[in-house]
């Protein structure tokens, strides 16, 4: 039996795990709310707040700061940094720091999860999965 592939083809492995500790958290939430709640303060203490949906209030007209962009991406700081840096994601330069468009941060994020695999490095190289004995 084949494995159904990942829908989403470009998320790293840690965008990965993040989506199956987020789908685990619903089922434990429909089963059982105040043990989820228990231990999302728990991860909340421990400064794991990815693991708590966050509600968005900003339209994709609102700037916001490199933190927040992170948190909005579900990044790094530095990945946000980064992007800036590459042309990827472009920025305002404030008096109290650099400052990003909520629809640009979402634009970016949203084309690194949907970008597709890249090929190998040698095009005459493809991984054969062996048939069943």
């Amino acid at each position: 039996m084949k494995r159904p592939a990942w829908p989403f083809p470009g998320d790293s492995p840690v965008a990965i795990a993040r989506k199956v500790a987020q789908a685990y958290r619903n089922a434990l939430r429909l089963n059982s709310r105040d043990f989820c709640n228990q231990i999302d303060e728990q991860m909340a203490a421990m400064g794991q707040l990815w693991v708590v949906p966050q509600v968005i209030t900003a339209s994709d007209d609102d700037f916001v700061d490199a933190e927040q962009a992170a948190d909005l991406a579900g990044v790094k700081i530095d990945t946000i940094r980064q992007w800036r840096a590459r042309g990827r994601l472009h920025g305002e330069l404030t008096v109290n720091g650099w400052r990003y468009l909520v629809g640009d941060v979402r634009a970016v994020a949203e084309g690194i999860r949907t970008r597709r695999p890249r090929l190998p490095q040698h095009a005459d190289t493809v991984k054969v999965d062996k048939p069943a004995a």
